[in-house]
């Protein structure tokens, strides 16, 4: 029997609620709840604690086995940290060094301009284009797009796992959910810059080229 079985046994045998259990060894009633999902093992104190709360020998309350289960679970959480890390680092990254290799003088005083003049600058539009770095600029947009897309989908993604214990537990549906949330990131974002694109350009006077 694994050690969330035994400990939810223990704690119906003895009337408890997990609220009631986290109380007696000074733990919160998520962790306990944590715990009786084999989302995690107790650290070397409250294992003692519950083993001399419940009077049954450490050994029996955990196993070998248990502490293997803890450290594949530990494994595919540290990949998914890692997962996440890139999945935003690269397409910053990605901007950063496009902005820095088109970045000019008239898009710094742009900076400074209301936001819809700004798109247009952007854009390469208004009656003098800053013609020097507009074809640059297209990749460097849809290099923004894609990582906002990249860094909503997580974000979501992070809400999700926080808030639902037991989908962590499953890798394989994390990372389909991940990729999923973040291609549907993709898709809104391409829309609503289309959308703003489509707003925008009849009132300035776009270059054919765009």
């Amino acid at each position: 029997m694994a050690f969330s079985d035994k400990l939810k046994q223990l704690r119906e045998e003895h009337g408890l609620s997990q609220a009631a259990l986290a109380k007696q060894i000074y733990v919160s009633r998520s962790a306990v709840a944590k715990w009786e999902n084999g989302l995690g093992l107790p650290d070397d104190g409250n294992l003692l604690a519950l083993c001399d709360y419940f009077n049954v020998k450490e050994e029996w309350l955990m196993e070998r086995e248990d502490l293997k289960k803890q450290l594949r679970i530990d494994k595919k959480q540290l990949g998914h940290i890692l997962l996440c890390a890139s999945g935003i680092l690269v397409p910053a990254l990605c901007v950063v060094l496009g902005l820095c290799l088109t970045f000019t003088g008239d898009m710094t005083a742009a900076l400074f301009l209301p936001p819809r003049s700004l798109f247009a600058m952007i854009c390469g539009a208004g009656p003098n284009p800053p013609s020097l770095f507009f074809p640059e600029m297209k990749g460097v947009l849809i290099a923004f797009c894609l990582s906002a897309a990249v860094w909503a989908g997580t974000a979501v993604f992070s809400v999700l796992a926080l808030a639902l214990p037991g989908l962590r537990a499953k890798s394989k549906l994390c990372l389909f959910l991940e990729i999923g949330l973040i291609a549907l990131s993709a898709v809104l974002f391409a829309a609503l810059f289309a959308a703003v694109y489509l707003i925008v350009t009849p009132m300035y006077v776009f270059p054919s080229s765009f």
